[in-house]
This record gives structure tokens, sequence and C-alpha cells, in this order.
């Protein structure tokens, strides 16, 4: 009744019901959620072991198709090492994940290192690259330059 384009409504009772009903349906809905248990887990960067690199890796895709890669390398303390990014061109983020891992492996192999923790963000990238497998025909063809990489038999 306070706001400039405020209409009085026509039938009274109805329109008190049906905000009692929007109130309830609320308050309902505070309830289910509040009363979930909730998981905290922190994340968190943490170093390889010593004598070891760690390899990050992402493969972005802007608008459906525009990707790149890029990640970083550091050491077991903490320290910058190096870093990359690349414009891939079109492609899903599956294959711009795939791009950024071996991309990435290539830039660690060229530097001389060996002993390598990659980290991805994409748990489906993470288990094809263990199991060497997809429908994806330019996938297939990364992940076999990945592997060969990895040594992965």
């Amino acid at each position: 009744m306070h706001e400039n384009d405020f209409v009085r409504p026509i039938n009274y009772v109805n329109h008190v019901l049906k905000l009692s009903e929007d109130y309830y349906q609320a308050r309902m809905a505070i309830q289910i959620t509040s009363n979930r248990q909730r998981a905290i887990d922190f994340i968190r960067w943490r170093p390889p072991q010593v004598n070891w690199v760690k390899l990050n890796t992402d493969g972005p895709c802007k608008g459906g198709n525009i990707a790149g890669c890029g990640g970083i390398i550091r050491g077991s303390d903490g320290e910058w090492i190096g870093g990359f990014a690349k414009f891939i061109g079109y492609c899903s983020a599956f294959v711009a994940e795939l791009w950024g891992v071996l991309e990435g492996l290539r830039y660690v192999r060229r530097m001389g290192y060996t002993t390598v923790e990659l980290n991805v963000d994409c748990v489906s990238v993470e288990k094809i690259i263990k199991e060497g497998v997809t429908d994806n025909r330019l996938g297939r063809a990364l992940i076999n330059k990945i592997r060969r990489l990895l040594e992965i038999d």
C-alpha cells in the first residue's frame, strides 16, 4: 500500500490466502535446505614430493567453442618454475583440457623434468588419460600423444 503502483486486490481473502501459501512454501524450502548435512572441504594447492614438479593445467572454452589452454609448473617448495598459455581455436572444453595436458607435458619435458605430478580439474579427462579410450577422434589422437609422453602402456 506504500508502493506507487499498488493496486487494491478485488478479492482480499484470496489474495491474503495466496500470500500465506507463498510464505509457507518459502519457509518449507528454507527448512529443507537448512536440515541437510553439509560437508566442507577446503581446496588448496599442495606441493609435490621433494625433487618433483607439479603441473596444473586447464582448458577453458568460451561461448561453447573458442578455446585455449594453459598451466603452471611449480616445485616442491611452491616456487614458480614456469607457465604457458595457448590459443587453440574452435573445439570442445574436453579437447581444450586435453590440449592443456599435452602442451604442459611437452613444456615440462623441454625443461628437463622427468618426475612430474599432473593435476587436471576434469575427472573425465583424468579417467580417459588413464584408460586411453574415447569416442572423440581428436581426443583419441591427443590422448595417444599424452600417454606416450607419460609412458603409459
